[in-house]
């Protein structure tokens, strides 16, 4: 075989390799997800560019304060939301305020008080199974979270991946 020939299938073996490599980092280690709406404000905003682990569960389990991604009613549509219950416990919220195992959560995310009419699910106590996960927005009086029926208790499997950093975090004014 000539150079020419030999120079040509390396390249092509090389390109395959990036080609292979891309995708396997981005379906089974870190994917780029973008923020859609205000859920998650101020944390993230509206079009912040976020990079998502895939892999951060496999030997860790989830925390209280994890920033999840996981599938609304198994589509093709991802939340974004905060851990805030784990399995065993029992969530509350009443007086605008989360209470975990009737003690106050007192976190720097929760800025507000929870409106009356957002408490959903969680304003009677709520016991989560041993595999079930209780998530909310920071924006906590403008989520769809796991105080509203159609999202409720997530469990572990449905997680996608954990949030790990931010690559471009849209500021709004």
């Amino acid at each position: 075989m000539n150079n020419t020939i030999k120079t040509f299938i390396k390249d092509i073996l090389f390109f395959c390799l990036i080609i292979f490599t891309c995708y396997f980092v981005t379906q089974h280690i870190a994917q780029r997800v973008v923020v859609e709406g205000a859920s998650m404000n101020p944390t993230f905003t509206d079009g912040s560019d976020l990079i998502m682990s895939r892999i951060s569960y496999i030997e860790d389990d989830p925390q209280r304060g994890d920033i999840i991604v996981f599938p609304y009613n198994h589509s093709h549509v991802y939340f974004i939301k905060r851990v805030i219950g784990l399995p065993g416990e029992t969530i509350q919220i009443k007086d605008g305020a989360v209470y975990i195992n009737d003690e106050l959560l007192q976190e720097d995310y929760i800025l507000e008080p929870i409106l009356e009419g957002y408490e959903g699910r969680a304003t009677d106590p709520l016991l989560l199974g041993e595999d079930e996960y209780f998530v909310m927005g920071d924006n906590c009086n403008n989520s769809e979270d796991s105080r509203v029926s159609n999202i409720g208790n997530i469990k572990r499997s449905q997680f996608v991946g954990k949030i790990a950093g931010t690559l471009h975090k849209v500021t709004r004014q």
